[in-house]
């Protein structure tokens, strides 16, 4: 299935198609039974880089697309890949079949970012139209997370998400318009915001699965 649509994603994203993500199921939260125990620290930095990974690769699509640069096609499929590299971050917490979920879920909001993108050559009215599919998409993303959050901690995750997709939208309209120097500065917020991300959804994973960390087991242990 997830096969297929990276695939699908990969050959199609040219055409800007809307990809809508299943519909969801009840989430049911079954870490892995490996026994294997990881520091928080690792599983902070490693959501880190993989997202900031994200942000530097959504700008060279960007770029590409904008600026009729080659690698397009190169950017975007490493760009999905980026999202492979996710859900198996965090299969040992949330099982393969949830993180498959994620995982296409994820599929979808690179596919409406490229769409934005594409629209933005075009005119504006087309590219707030691509924006509402993406932060549609996202809020997908976020429901998803809901599932094995506290209310509060899913609405920041929420408004982190919707955060990242404005300051790239104001990242974009600032390219197009070749106000090249506050591209940059607002590129540079979109990868602190989504460090902060990163942090809020790692100690999201501790505090649901603290046993498959060293320093919260030892709390467990000693309670």
């Amino acid at each position: 299935m997830l096969s297929f649509l990276k695939i699908f994603i990969f050959v199609f994203f040219a055409a800007t198609l809307s990809f809508t993500g299943r519909a969801f199921g009840q989430l049911t939260l079954n870490a892995a039974d490996s026994g294997e125990v990881v520091s928080v620290i690792d599983l902070q930095m490693k959501l880190r880089k993989l997202l900031d990974a994200e942000a530097v690769m959504t700008r060279k699509v960007m770029l590409c697309i904008v600026d009729t640069l080659p690698g397009e096609l190169s950017a975007s499929y490493d760009l999905i890949q980026i999202q492979d590299e996710m859900g198996e971050a965090i299969v040992p917490y949330l099982g393969k079949e949830n993180s498959a979920e994620f995982t296409e879920l994820s599929y979808a909001k690179v596919n409406f970012s490229i769409e934005v993108f594409k629209a933005a050559r075009l005119d504006s009215v087309t590219a707030k139209l691509a924006l509402k599919k993406w932060h549609e998409s996202t809020d997908k993303v976020s429901s998803f997370l809901k599932k094995m959050s506290a209310p509060v901690n899913a609405y920041e995750l929420k408004m982190l998400l919707s955060k990242n997709i404005d300051l790239t939208f104001e990242e974009l309209h600032y390219h197009v318009y070749g106000d090249f120097a506050s591209d940059v500065i607002v590129y540079e917020k979109i990868r602190k915001g989504i460090q902060q991300y990163a942090d809020k959804l790692s100690n999201l994973i501790v505090e649901k699965f603290p046993e498959k960390f060293v320093e919260t087991k030892v709390k467990i242990v000693q309670n």
